[in-house]
């Protein structure tokens, strides 16, 4: 039985900007995430884990423009102005006006930032009090 070679690697090995248009806008895009400050995730359980990736994935299939455009009981979010979160976000928060909330369960919330393109998850909220 011969060797399995790895899949050639098509185009650049290097790591490619999120896109944005000509005239600075990414509502057109699919929301790209980031989990590098993402906190309260160790009091979740597999049930949260799973409603979390399965959440993450839907919302990946739309445009940020559908999303904005989504009740905020199913995709869409809501703001929170930043001085009535409770929770210690990561320190870049500590200048934004607003995070925003997307609802993961009927328990369980996400708070996050968007950055154009980039969703940056900052905390997984099971106990509603983060706000």
């Amino acid at each position: 039985m011969g060797k399995v070679k790895p899949p050639k690697a098509k185009g650049s090995k290097s790591i490619i900007a999120p896109e944005t248009s000509a005239k600075g806008g990414s509502n057109h895009l699919h929301p790209v995430f980031c989990f590098k400050h993402l906190r309260g995730i160790e009091e979740a359980d597999h049930d949260v884990c799973s409603a979390l990736a399965t959440g993450l994935r839907e919302r990946a299939q739309l445009t940020w423009a559908q999303i904005t455009l989504a009740r905020r009981q199913g995709f869409g979010s809501e703001k929170i102005p930043r001085g009535q979160i409770g929770v210690s976000l990561a320190p870049f928060a500590a200048d934004l006006e607003a995070v925003l909330s997307f609802r993961l369960s009927s328990k369980w919330r996400l708070l996050a930032h968007r950055d154009e393109q980039v969703l940056r998850l900052l905390y997984v909220d099971g106990e509603h009090g983060a706000y």
